[in-house]
């Protein structure tokens, strides 16, 4: 348990991390970004929500609750990337917190496939199109394969991590089923030997008072 509250708010302070990075990144472009100036506000709080939901998953025990507000911050991340256009470096910083949190909230393999899945959705969703009678142009080439390389490897890096641990964890589950049931048997062989001593003793103890009149006699004879 202590391990498990260790490595939350590890990715916790993680989270917080990038999304300070992706707030400093967007205070020095918010006058290059296609969107009105009072939009910026509202940008802001979206980083800061998605910020707030990664420290709620340390104090979260249902899986449901967890499941549902990971999806929510992919969402708020695919409503951050459309008016941010050509600039996926936000999206990018972004998408490792949820990488993360995907990994260690939900079990493998369902963490790489679902965190795979994202992956290509926001690869693939870098279009060019119209925002406040606006083109808002796609991201480069150069930009669309660090995006993808930066999340392939962390992606693979969490997930051996996450299989590395779930292996440890099943081996130490049936080594601790192994010794109880050893454990077991061992109360049990005591329990029989001593039953056994016990009727042995019994046994003895009624051969002995049997004999004991018959010694008598002959003896008085």
């Amino acid at each position: 348990m202590k391990k498990y509250l260790t490595v939350s708010v590890l990715i916790s302070i993680i989270s917080i991390l990038c999304h300070f990075f992706s707030f400093i990144f967007y205070n020095l472009k918010a006058d290059e970004f296609l969107i009105p100036i009072h939009w910026n506000i509202q940008i802001y709080i979206l980083i800061f929500i998605s910020c707030l939901m990664s420290l709620l998953l340390v104090f979260i025990n249902s899986k449901n609750i967890v499941y549902g507000i990971i999806f929510l911050k992919f969402g708020l991340l695919v409503l951050l990337g459309y008016p941010l256009g050509k600039y996926l470096i936000i999206e990018t910083i972004l998408f490792i917190p949820i990488i993360l949190e995907l990994i260690f909230y939900v079990t493998f393999p369902y963490c790489s496939i679902l965190g795979l899945s994202g992956g290509i959705f926001i690869f693939f969703n870098q279009q060019e199109f119209n925002v406040w009678n606006n083109i808002i142009e796609k991201a480069s080439v150069h930009d669309l394969v660090f995006f993808a390389l930066n999340s392939t490897i962390i992606l693979l890096l969490a997930s051996f991590l996450k299989f590395g641990s779930q292996y440890i964890q099943k081996k130490e589950s049936e080594i601790i089923r192994l010794d109880n049931a050893l454990t077991k048997i061992t109360s049990i062989n005591l329990y029989y030997q001593t039953y056994a001593m016990s009727v042995e003793y019994d046994s003895t103890e009624n051969e002995r008072k049997r004999i004991k009149p018959v010694f008598k006699t002959f003896k008085n004879i």
